[in-house]
């Protein structure tokens, strides 16, 4: 014989038996947004130069090892990489640059491994106090990847 069961009593039942179960609160990643100078500066960069960037505002590009932000827009990143002077981004992270895209630093590299130099992480964590960025988010990322 079946019983029907009203939505209420078959709601409680199912809260009741997940209440059980424990579940790791999870960290929700911190999300950065631009300020208003940072997308001024990027709606003014040039397509296909290199522009160094001295205030540290853009929101792509790639940093040298010496801490330089050369500056460009977003997807710009293959004409900015041969107007320096590269064949690849493959070829910049042995050198060991570093590429910024939509403001996420990749700092252990997508092609190899990468050794940020202590004038790279000066610059980054520069750019983030600059621009009024979450710190927390910079030691996330920079941290645990330093060398001389």
């Amino acid at each position: 014989m079946d019983k029907e069961v009203s939505c209420s009593e078959l709601f409680s039942r199912m809260y009741k038996s997940l209440s059980g179960h424990q579940v790791k609160p999870v960290k929700m990643p911190i999300i950065l947004e631009p300020s208003k100078a940072m997308r001024l500066f990027d709606n003014a960069l040039p397509l296909g130069m290199d522009v160094i960037d001295n205030r540290l505002i853009a929101m792509n590009g790639f940093l040298c090892p010496d801490g330089i932000l050369h500056a460009c827009r977003y997807q710009c990143h293959q004409a900015l990489m041969i107007e320096i002077g590269f064949q690849s981004e493959a070829q910049m992270e042995k050198r060991g640059w570093i590429k910024l895209s939509n403001m996420t630093w990749f700092v252990t590299g997508r092609h190899c491994a990468i050794e940020a130099t202590t004038n790279q992480l000066k610059a980054i964590e520069l750019w983030y106090r600059r621009n009024e960025l979450d710190l927390e988010h910079f030691e996330e990322v920079c941290q645990p990847n330093v060398s001389e």
